[in-house]
């Protein structure tokens, strides 16, 4: 609000002085504060655009007076917003100087509503694309955090991806919204360009992998993911090795499945979790012809976990195609004393049972 006016100068005199065009200039800003006191706002404001007008030396601090005037006594915030960007285009303050000047005199607590209006206002009339960009990201938080307007927050974003293609903050939002949109294309170009602002090493291995799934799960292009991984998430610590496989699985390259099971099993935790993957590795190595090395995959699968049947099982139908009927009843043994069902045990040595007899027959 406006200063204890000068006791010394009644209103009116104060309104004479300004009929007779005889104001001490000295003492403009007493008469400013008397008429401000007694809302004589068509005088005040004759006064206050002479004074823009004639004194470049006053012109800043009768503007922020105006600008206050509109936003605190009348309460119009359009014209404080056109007083303000007339201010800020006159007088070229910087962003930083608006702020810390004259925005702080024009706004109450959670004046939100009223700030983005300025913002507006001013916004053309900065005279640098970094204050412009600082203008428009606060735009942005206001629309998203404090207004919760969703056209407000779309066109700041626009205005800010046109500003500087490269910025952070509008490329997390049009991930979001492209993501939405299942404009899944568009996601691979913003997660691009988010992978090269990374600031730190581990935020480029997240936005990689991020890239992957995009490529593999949305897309369906498993050589894109696959490339994506091994370029940018060779070294990375986030566990990946899912998305590897699923990639190599979906071209039926079971050499690349194996690869990317073996280089796992070191940070494989507990005989279950191992069992599952040297089964898998097993199931792989017969996949390609390595009959002798899946047998021993499964050998260390079913030691690892004896409850899990499978790793037996495939060596049994191993054995069944090669003939080797002393081996498939070395296995059929070793799953009847893992099992806990009667009659399955009953089956099982049945089985032992008739292939005995088979091989003392010769």
């Amino acid at each position: 609000m406006a200063q204890q006016p000068d006791q010394s100068i009644p209103i009116e005199i104060a309104i004479r002085d300004l009929k007779s065009r005889t104001i001490d200039e000295k003492k403009v800003d007493a008469y400013l504060d008397v008429l401000e006191e007694y809302e004589c706002w068509k005088p005040l404001f004759r006064l206050l655009f002479a004074k823009i007008k004639d004194s470049a030396r006053r012109r800043a601090r009768d503007y922020v007076r105006l600008a206050r005037i509109y936003a605190i006594c009348l309460e119009d915030t359009p014209k404080v917003a056109e007083t303000c960007r007339d201010l800020v285009k006159n007088h070229r303050l910087s962003y930083q100087e608006f702020r810390q000047k004259v925005l702080v005199k024009l706004l109450g607590e959670d004046d939100f509503g009223k700030e983005a209006q300025i913002l507006e206002s001013i916004k053309p009339v900065l005279t640098t694309q970094d204050e412009k960009i600082a203008c428009t990201e606060r735009l942005c938080l206001i629309y998203e955090k404090k207004k919760y307007d969703e056209d407000g927050l779309n066109r700041s974003y626009e205005a800010l991806i046109k500003l500087d293609q490269n910025n952070l903050k509008a490329l997390r939002y049009f991930k979001a919204v492209y993501t939405q949109n299942q404009a899944w294309e568009n996601v691979v170009e913003v997660l691009k360009k988010l992978y090269k602002g990374a600031k730190h090493v581990n935020d480029g291995y997240r936005i990689a992998q991020e890239l992957a799934t995009v490529y593999l799960f949305q897309m369906d292009l498993p050589e894109q993911s696959i490339s994506v991984l091994e370029k940018y998430c060779k070294d990375s610590p986030l566990d990946t090795s899912s998305i590897h496989y699923e990639a190599y699985y979906r071209l039926k390259n079971w050499k690349g499945c194996l690869e990317v099971l073996e280089s796992y099993l070191p940070k494989v935790e507990g005989n279950t979790n191992r069992a599952i993957i040297y089964l898998k590795i097993g199931e792989l190595q017969e996949l390609i012809g390595e009959q002798e090395r899946a047998l021993e995959s499964y050998r260390v699968s079913a030691e690892a976990q004896p409850r899990i049947l499978e790793p037996l099982e495939n060596m049994v139908e191993i054995h069944i195609h090669n003939q080797n009927w002393k081996q498939v009843v070395e296995c059929l043994q070793l799953m009847k004393s893992q099992v806990d069902e009667e009659q399955l045990k009953e089956r099982l040595q049945e089985a032992v049972t008739r292939l005995e007899g088979e091989i003392s027959h010769g």
